[in-house]
């Protein structure tokens, strides 16, 4: 089992031990997650080219989605800019990033809505660093929705795929109410099933 996959590993059975807390203490799962480091953190190790990966999260009326995305599925390579030609594909990656809500589409009747986003572009705004200082890199995104009809949430297209043609997959892991799964989503059916 690669590091990655033991982290997440990790990372699912903490999510388990927090459920469980969070009934016992009457905590919201998002404070519990909120305490934990992220499983970029606790991942280290290398990542793979067209995979991204992707933590849900659903609470009473806020849905959470963090996506892991590294830059080479973005825009072709892992470093800061070094051309205008490049410099523009990074200017581009960043604005797509920075419109979440042309990125997901949770399903319409659930009348979700974005209230707040942060996007941690990694090397896309930073000046150029020597290349032996350069390993693989993410772009880290964090979407916070509303949902004014939860119980009418089943599914969340990924329109990411759309706007990012190297991504070819997205692993996800999901926790909500319902209770938790992982997922893989691909780019020829790209939505993502919440569990029942």
């Amino acid at each position: 089992m690669s590091t990655r996959a033991q982290a997440r590993t990790l990372v699912a059975m903490t999510l388990t031990g927090l459920m469980h807390w969070r009934r016992v203490a009457g905590l919201s799962s998002l404070a519990l997650l909120s305490l934990m480091p992220a499983h970029s953190a606790l991942a280290g190790g290398a990542h793979t080219h067209g995979v991204a990966h992707l933590s849900v999260t659903v609470e009473a009326t806020q849905l959470r989605l963090e996506f892991e995305l590294p830059l080479d599925t973005l825009v072709g390579f892992e470093r800061a800019p070094r051309t205008e030609a490049e410099r523009e594909s990074a200017r581009a990656a960043l604005a797509r990033l920075r419109e979440p809500s042309s990125l997901i589409k949770p399903d319409a009747g659930a009348q979700c809505r974005v209230i707040g986003s942060e996007l941690d572009p990694s090397l896309l705004e930073g000046p150029a660093r020597p290349a032996a200082a350069q390993g693989h890199a993410d772009a880290t995104l964090t979407v916070q929705l509303e949902c004014a009809q939860m119980a009418q949430l089943r599914t969340v297209e990924l329109l990411l795929f759309d706007a990012f043609r190297r991504l070819e997959r997205v692993e996800a892991q999901v926790v909500t109410p319902k209770g938790q799964a992982k997922a893989t989503v691909k780019r020829a059916a790209k939505t993502l099933r919440l569990p029942k």
